[in-house]
């Protein structure tokens, strides 16, 4: 993984998608996870579509970093999510 785990509380996400067909989401993570990120799902959110996460760090920092590395990689539309 590209992000270590430096604690057991991940409350920022740097976010790929947001999916209202979850296969969709699937497919975004199955991407994300062969080109080296530590993506998963993360749950829904208020509007009930499932959120992809390229990266769950401890950190704003990490977020940041992280950010920058999927953007770097193609994902231009990535955001920060504190969670």
């Amino acid at each position: 993984t590209l992000f270590p785990y430096t604690t057991l509380f991940r409350l920022y996400h740097v976010v790929g998608g947001c999916f209202s067909v979850y296969d969709n989401a699937l497919n975004l993570n199955t991407e994300l996870k062969s080109k080296g990120f530590s993506s998963s799902l993360i749950g829904k959110n208020k509007n009930g579509l499932e959120i992809v996460a390229i990266a769950s760090v401890a950190t704003k920092s990490e977020a940041e970093e992280a950010l920058l590395q999927a953007q770097n990689s193609g994902y231009k539309d990535a955001w920060i999510m504190r969670k």
